[in-house]
């Protein structure tokens, strides 16, 4: 019978240079496995535990982290939410929308105004 197990990697750019990359990789326990989604966990060993889920119909993932039970009143952990949601996203697409809330309007209309130059001449 085969294990009930995932294999995740997750990468780190170094902050300092930006020139290293480091990568961990974990086995975590698998919940459930169908044809329409994988669950699995990753349990820490202090404060929290996080469940992922991958849905293969809508092709997205979403995870959410809850403290443990028995660590909901330790000093160490008071600093972490009860729950967090999390939603994974594609990098370039978030990019785009915060340089697009962060440009002024001024701007916005000044390149859109020099594209439509471009585009008559």
């Amino acid at each position: 019978m085969p294990k009930k197990e995932c294999i995740i990697a997750t990468g780190f750019v170094d902050s300092s240079s930006h020139r290293f990359l480091s990568v961990d990789l974990d086995v975590l326990p698998v919940i459930e496995w169908t044809d329409n989604h994988l669950v699995y966990t990753n349990e820490y060993p202090i404060c929290m535990n996080y469940q992922y889920t991958l849905d293969w119909v809508t092709k997205s993932v979403t995870g959410i982290r809850l403290k443990k039970p028995e660590m909901k009143n330790k000093e160490s952990c008071k600093e972490y939410k009860e729950e967090l949601r999390l939603t994974l996203k594609d990098g370039y697409e978030v990019y785009e929308d915060e340089k697009e809330k962060a440009s002024p309007p001024i701007i916005k209309g000044l390149l859109n105004l020099a594209f439509f130059w471009t585009k008559l001449f």
